[in-house]
């Protein structure tokens, strides 16, 4: 009889990706990347979300993943998906301006 093995942990997955991100000239391929994660790291603070525990991440230039303990998804698709717009819709109009402190 085969062996039954324990399976590993269960991780939510978001993964957030420029899109068109290769046309932009390499000169702003560091500065996109940086914002990407400020943005993203923004939405989950905006959210009530700083205490949600990065179980890994990574970062691709342009896109950046994560993962989550899913119990955490409900809060991932709302309200965090909106601030996460939000927030993008802001910086493509031009309108954020900088990066928020992490207590803000």
């Amino acid at each position: 009889m085969p062996e039954s093995l324990l399976l590993p942990p269960h991780f939510g997955l978001l993964a957030v990706d420029a899109k068109d991100s290769m046309r932009l000239p390499s000169t702003q391929q560091g500065p996109l990347s940086r914002a990407l994660t400020d943005i993203v790291h923004h939405g989950l603070r905006r959210a009530g979300m700083e205490e949600m525990r990065r179980e890994f991440e990574s970062n691709t230039g342009d896109g950046l993943a994560f993962g989550f303990d899913p119990k955490w998804l409900s809060l991932v698709i709302s309200p965090f998906a909106e601030e996460l717009n939000a927030l993008l819709q802001e910086h493509n109009a031009g309108t954020r301006t900088s990066t928020p402190h992490p207590s803000s």
